[in-house]
């Protein structure tokens, strides 16, 4: 957790703290039909990113 946080300066403040979270989940699927081995794999990505300064400000 917060050893992985970071800080960083923009033009509207000195420091920002804004949090930024990814989850991803990785699904795996595997089966045999007919002597086939099949597989089948998915990945989601979900990106949270709190806050935002306005970009002509910054």
């Amino acid at each position: 957790g917060s050893s992985n946080r970071k800080l960083a300066v923009t033009n509207m403040i000195c420091e920002s703290s804004h949090s930024h979270s990814v989850l991803t989940c990785v699904i795996e699927s595997c089966w045999e039909m007919n002597s086939t081995t099949h597989f089948r794999y998915g990945r989601l990505n979900l990106v949270d990113h709190t806050g935002s300064e306005r970009q002509k400000s910054s």
